[in-house]
Protein backbone atom coordinates (compact mmCIF):
# COMPACT_ATOMS: atom_id res chain seq x y z
CA UNK A 1 0.00 0.00 0.00
CA UNK A 2 1.33 3.41 -0.99
CA UNK A 3 0.19 6.88 -0.04
CA UNK A 4 -0.17 9.64 -2.61
CA UNK A 5 -0.81 13.35 -2.15
CA UNK A 6 -3.05 15.15 -4.60
CA UNK A 7 -4.05 18.80 -4.66
CA UNK A 8 -7.69 19.79 -5.10
CA UNK A 9 -9.31 23.17 -5.50
CA UNK A 10 -11.59 24.06 -2.63
CA UNK A 11 -14.79 23.40 -4.59
CA UNK A 12 -13.81 19.80 -5.45
CA UNK A 13 -12.26 19.23 -2.01
CA UNK A 14 -15.56 20.16 -0.35
CA UNK A 15 -17.55 17.92 -2.72
CA UNK A 16 -15.46 14.89 -1.75
CA UNK A 17 -15.61 15.83 1.92
CA UNK A 18 -19.41 16.05 1.59
CA UNK A 19 -19.61 12.52 0.20
CA UNK A 20 -18.76 12.46 -3.48
CA UNK A 21 -16.93 9.18 -4.13
CA UNK A 22 -15.44 9.91 -7.55
CA UNK A 23 -12.49 12.14 -8.38
CA UNK A 24 -11.87 13.09 -12.02
CA UNK A 25 -8.25 13.27 -13.18
CA UNK A 26 -6.01 12.96 -16.19
CA UNK A 27 -4.61 9.45 -16.54
CA UNK A 28 -1.03 10.69 -16.16
CA UNK A 29 1.96 8.89 -14.63
CA UNK A 30 0.82 9.58 -11.05
CA UNK A 31 -2.63 8.07 -11.65
CA UNK A 32 -1.14 5.16 -13.62
CA UNK A 33 0.85 4.21 -10.51
CA UNK A 34 -2.23 3.89 -8.26
CA UNK A 35 -3.09 0.43 -6.95
CA UNK A 36 -6.25 -0.71 -5.22
CA UNK A 37 -5.78 -0.25 -1.48
CA UNK A 38 -3.52 2.80 -1.79
CA UNK A 39 -4.37 5.90 0.22
CA UNK A 40 -4.83 9.31 -1.36
CA UNK A 41 -4.30 12.34 0.84
CA UNK A 42 -6.15 15.28 -0.70
CA UNK A 43 -4.89 18.77 0.08
CA UNK A 44 -7.12 21.82 -0.32
CA UNK A 45 -4.97 24.16 -2.44
CA UNK A 46 -6.87 27.16 -1.09
CA UNK A 47 -6.13 26.12 2.50
CA UNK A 48 -3.15 23.69 2.51
CA UNK A 49 -3.57 22.85 6.19
CA UNK A 50 -6.92 21.26 5.29
CA UNK A 51 -6.40 17.62 4.29
CA UNK A 52 -8.38 14.40 4.08
CA UNK A 53 -7.53 10.81 3.33
CA UNK A 54 -9.40 8.41 1.07
CA UNK A 55 -8.89 4.75 0.26
CA UNK A 56 -8.41 4.17 -3.46
CA UNK A 57 -10.88 1.50 -4.60
CA UNK A 58 -10.20 1.48 -8.34
CA UNK A 59 -10.61 3.52 -11.49
CA UNK A 60 -12.22 3.64 -14.90
CA UNK A 61 -10.25 5.06 -17.83
CA UNK A 62 -11.84 6.94 -20.73
CA UNK A 63 -10.72 8.73 -23.89
CA UNK A 64 -12.12 12.08 -22.67
CA UNK A 65 -14.38 13.56 -20.00
CA UNK A 66 -17.39 13.71 -22.33
CA UNK A 67 -17.35 9.93 -22.68
CA UNK A 68 -16.70 9.49 -18.96
CA UNK A 69 -19.72 11.62 -18.08
CA UNK A 70 -21.94 9.76 -20.55
CA UNK A 71 -21.14 6.55 -18.66
CA UNK A 72 -21.09 7.75 -15.05
CA UNK A 73 -23.66 10.59 -15.22
CA UNK A 74 -23.15 14.07 -13.73
CA UNK A 75 -25.22 13.17 -10.66
CA UNK A 76 -22.81 10.36 -9.71
CA UNK A 77 -20.02 12.93 -9.82
CA UNK A 78 -21.90 15.53 -7.76
CA UNK A 79 -23.36 17.81 -10.44
CA UNK A 80 -26.86 18.42 -11.78
CA UNK A 81 -26.10 18.65 -15.49
CA UNK A 82 -23.46 17.53 -17.96
CA UNK A 83 -23.05 21.15 -19.09
CA UNK A 84 -22.16 22.36 -15.57
CA UNK A 85 -19.66 19.57 -15.11
CA UNK A 86 -18.06 19.97 -18.55
CA UNK A 87 -17.67 23.72 -18.06
CA UNK A 88 -15.79 23.19 -14.78
CA UNK A 89 -13.66 20.32 -16.12
CA UNK A 90 -12.63 22.10 -19.32
CA UNK A 91 -11.34 25.05 -17.27
CA UNK A 92 -8.99 22.67 -15.49
CA UNK A 93 -8.23 20.10 -18.22
CA UNK A 94 -8.28 21.49 -21.79
CA UNK A 95 -9.07 19.00 -24.57
CA UNK A 96 -5.39 18.89 -25.62
CA UNK A 97 -4.46 17.53 -22.18
CA UNK A 98 -7.29 14.99 -22.34
CA UNK A 99 -6.00 13.73 -25.71
CA UNK A 100 -2.44 13.50 -24.43
CA UNK A 101 -3.20 11.44 -21.29
CA UNK A 102 -6.79 10.12 -21.49
CA UNK A 103 -8.85 10.59 -18.33
CA UNK A 104 -9.74 8.59 -15.23
CA UNK A 105 -12.52 8.39 -12.69
CA UNK A 106 -10.96 7.48 -9.33
CA UNK A 107 -13.31 5.61 -7.02
CA UNK A 108 -12.82 6.52 -3.36
CA UNK A 109 -13.86 5.66 0.17
CA UNK A 110 -13.23 8.63 2.46
CA UNK A 111 -11.62 7.97 5.80
CA UNK A 112 -13.09 9.83 8.75
CA UNK A 113 -10.87 11.60 11.27
CA UNK A 114 -11.35 10.43 14.85
CA UNK A 115 -10.74 12.51 17.98
CA UNK A 116 -7.65 10.48 18.96
CA UNK A 117 -5.91 11.71 15.83
CA UNK A 118 -5.94 8.59 13.68
CA UNK A 119 -8.16 7.55 10.78
CA UNK A 120 -10.68 4.72 10.51
CA UNK A 121 -12.81 3.45 7.68
CA UNK A 122 -16.11 5.23 7.29
CA UNK A 123 -17.87 1.86 7.65
CA UNK A 124 -16.46 1.39 11.17
CA UNK A 125 -17.96 4.72 12.24
CA UNK A 126 -21.32 3.82 10.71
CA UNK A 127 -21.47 0.60 12.79
CA UNK A 128 -21.01 2.63 15.99
CA UNK A 129 -24.05 4.84 15.28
Amino acid sequence: MAKYQMDLNEFSFNKIRAGRRIDLRLFDKKRQALKIGDVIEYININNPSEKMECDFLGMAIFENFGTLIDCLTPQMIGYQTKEDLMLRIERIYPSEMQKQFNVAALFLRPKVAVARGYFRDETENERER
